[in-house]
């Protein structure tokens, strides 16, 4: 099995485990899109076959989706909408051509974003396609996955292990979301980039 097929394989896992307590979320990504249409809306070329796979079963929430609560695939952060990433990149093209410091490099995808300006990008080098995440405040960026399996797998791990506890898109219960055990978690699954 190739990246794609297995990155498709493992995102619709990830889908299923969702759909046991967000089904309203799950179907509200939106449809799936052919591959040469996921290559044809991203301008940062080569779209790496990994973040292809996970467009081609879903399309992603709109920043501007009515029901907010709906919006979040992992705490926090939700998928962006296929046909929003280039306007994220121009944006960041922009501040770069403007001289305002950001850590934002040419190759760097966004997929993830949250409501304060935060993303997770995947990086579109032929040798490297980890995921980083840029935080607006600080402007820099850090590699927090080694590619976007490792990504999905540690998801589906958080949600299985009721570690990450969303409903319809509200962190719940966060008094009984053990924080220490998420972060200690998360710590163990990520393994430091060689």
């Amino acid at each position: 099995m190739d990246k794609f097929e297995r990155t498709k394989t493992l995102f619709s896992i990830l889908l299923e485990v969702i759909s046991k307590k967000r089904k309203k979320y799950v179907n509200s990504l939106g449809q799936s899109l052919s591959p040469d249409e996921v290559r044809a809306l991203i301008s940062i070329q080569p779209v790496p076959d990994e973040l292809v796979a996970i467009y081609t079963c879903v399309r992603g929430t709109p920043w501007d989706h009515e029901d907010t609560k709906l919006w979040g695939l992992i705490p926090g952060y939700g998928l962006i909408a296929i046909n929003e990433i280039n306007e994220i990149i121009n944006k960041f093209i922009e501040w770069r051509n403007e001289g305002i410091e950001q850590d934002w490099q040419p190759d760097m995808i966004p997929f993830l974003q949250n409501y304060s300006g935060d993303y997770y990008f995947i990086r579109s080098l032929e040798d490297d396609n980890s995921i980083v995440s840029l935080i607006h405040d600080a402007g820099l960026y850090s590699s927090i996955y080694q590619n976007i399996e490792h990504f999905i797998l540690t998801t589906i791990d958080c949600y299985k292990k009721k570690l990450y506890v969303l409903e319809e898109g509200i962190l719940a219960d966060n008094d009984k979301l053990d924080f220490i055990k998420l972060k200690k978690q998360i710590k163990e699954s990520t393994k430091p980039l060689k």
